[in-house]
């Protein structure tokens, strides 16, 4: 998030109740719960399947099947957080992980505790990690502290991240207290700890962190979600700031750069270079409040880009949703699926949160093995100054269906939440939290949508093998009288997403391929329309 948690806490106060509405068929909405006020993260404990959440000011909760009664479980008096409590990790056996923050003065300690089941329902809490003390902007915002945490495919590890303390790299040296100072060697990256570590303590220096392997990637401003995909592969969501540069979802690799602050989107800071006047930057919204505060300049002294390291930009998003743009040129809206022009990732202010994947391949096509993701941000009159000029609603679900490891469609599922949070994937069930309105927990349960199939034509005999498939089928129509037809691949909401044939045909059979290397998995039929009538078949494909 962009804000501290007092700027959260004051959109929940303004959000008004809502109940989310699926846009796709197949999808569910139950409400289970009320969560405490401050509610931030929410967390599963494999060994019990009971549900755990996080509120900023470090109580625990834990929500048992049927996930109706959140029983409190810690508090800062057991695990001694109680500023900035943003994360929360819970392994395979119980244990839970708390990430938090300790601000004295103009300096933070970022702080990783680990509560152990003791047998009786409780915890003991030990220290597994702080840092040095290392300097806050003292601005009251952009400190973006420690927060997100996830362990490691083998348990052994656990990544954490620090946010930045800067809005885009500009001088914040806390009133001259620490001359030249922007970002500092324990912001805007992502550690490395071991999940068994006793009272491990970080240095704040960049090449002591490099030596003893704790750093794991820089260059973020703000990651504030992470999850492994089905691949044990890591991402991170990411919103980018004030200006219009798209907001990220990252593949998170050991040593990788992810630009920041140089680089945020696919767009150069501009600040960086000689001569940047704020004034004719079309992507600068004059209504940000780093705007009117001054943060935008020309900055002769901006830091140079770091010799040798290739930056990384973000998973490009193919649309068809959540991919507007500012552009560039003229700094009018744009639509990138419209344009043909992948976005880097997202629609900027956003805010892109709760990222889960079907790692288990539970989930029934077209969302098998794929992701999905919240976005935060309301779209609506009056919320949001940044994202409003974008003409998205926001505040929805999303569809992550992956072309790779490192481009994306995106599609909207279900809208109408009021400040979603986090979220966590247990099988077909999506479960959600809101910060705003009434603080639903929400489950999102999944099925398989049927494609309807027409009777056959007298005329047509209609046969698609194999179903399901992968790569390619083969769509064999068999005609009883020389005739015009007209065959089309539709998907389970009757879109034309290919068309197979449309002209004559002679009698017998006409075998026509289907090629799944350019369509998602789902449910799809093939619509046959000849002059004697209609005829379909279901055709499945599968990853």
């Amino acid at each position: 998030m962009r804000r501290s948690l007092l700027l959260l806490a004051a959109f929940a106060a303004a959000a008004s109740a809502q109940t989310p509405e699926p846009l796709r068929p197949g999808i569910a909405v139950e409400r289970l719960a009320t969560v405490p006020e401050g509610t931030l993260r929410l967390a599963r404990a494999p060994s019990t399947g009971d549900l755990y959440t996080l509120t900023g000011g470090g109580d625990v909760y834990r929500l048992p099947p049927p996930f109706s009664t959140p029983e409190l479980v810690a508090t800062a008096t057991n695990h001694s957080l109680d500023n900035a409590v943003w994360g929360l990790e819970v392994s395979a056996d119980g244990t839970l992980y708390v990430v938090g923050n300790e601000v004295t003065g103009v300096l933070n300690v970022g702080m990783v505790m680990r509560g152990t089941p003791n047998g009786t329902g409780g915890y003991t809490w030990s220290r597994l990690m702080r840092t040095e003390p290392h300097p806050v902007n003292g601005q009251g915002v952009f400190d973006h502290f420690f927060n997100a945490v996830q362990l490691s495919p083998d348990g052994a590890s656990l990544f954490v991240n620090s946010g930045s303390r800067t809005e885009h790299g500009e001088l914040q040296d806390v009133n001259g207290q620490y001359p030249g100072l922007r970002e500092g060697a324990l912001n805007s990256v992502i550690l490395r700890v071991p999940a068994n570590a006793q009272d491990l303590v970080l240095p704040n220096d960049l090449g002591a962190l490099e030596a003893g392997g704790y750093l794991f990637a820089d260059g973020f401003r703000n990651t504030f979600d992470l999850a492994l995909d089905g691949a044990g592969r890591l991402y991170g969501t990411e919103n980018s700031g004030d200006r219009d540069d798209g907001d990220e979802l990252n593949r998170i690799v050991e040593d990788g750069h992810y630009g920041f602050p140089w680089r945020m989107g696919d767009h150069d800071t501009p600040q960086q270079f000689p001569g940047y006047d704020p004034e004719a930057d079309l992507l600068l919204n004059h209504e940000a409040w780093s705007y009117q505060n001054g943060f935008f300049y020309n900055d002769p002294t901006y830091p140079p880009r770091p010799a040798g390291v290739t930056f990384i930009d973000p998973v490009r998003n193919l649309g068809p949703d959540a991919d507007h743009y500012r552009s560039e040129a003229d700094g009018s809206i744009r639509d990138g699926s419209d344009d043909g022009i992948p976005q880097a990732t997202f629609t900027p202010h956003c805010s892109p949160l709760g990222l889960a994947f079907d790692r288990a391949g539970t989930l029934p096509a077209p969302y098998t093995g794929d992701g999905l993701m919240l976005r935060w941000t309301s779209g609506a009159p009056g919320q949001s100054v940044l994202f409003e000029p974008f003409g998205e609603e926001g505040e929805d679900l999303v569809h992550l269906d992956f072309h790779g490891p490192d481009t994306v469609a995106v599609t909207r599922l279900v809208r109408g939440f009021a400040g979603p949070m986090d979220a966590v994937l247990v099988g077909q069930t999506l479960y959600v939290i809101e910060l705003g309105g009434t603080r639903g927990l929400w489950a999102l349960t999944f099925s398989e949508v049927e494609a309807t199939e027409l009777p056959p034509s007298p005329a047509l005999a209609l046969r698609a093998a194999p179903s399901p498939f992968r790569n390619r089928a083969t769509v064999t129509l068999t005609v009883e009288a020389p005739q015009v037809v007209r065959m089309e691949l539709v998907d389970a909401l009757g879109r034309r997403v290919a068309l197979l044939h449309d002209g004559a045909l002679g009698v017998g059979p006409h075998a026509f391929t289907v090629d799944g290397a350019r369509l998602p998995a789902g449910v799809y039929a093939v619509r046959v329309q000849g002059p004697e009538g209609t005829t379909s078949r279901r055709l499945v494909r599968v990853r």
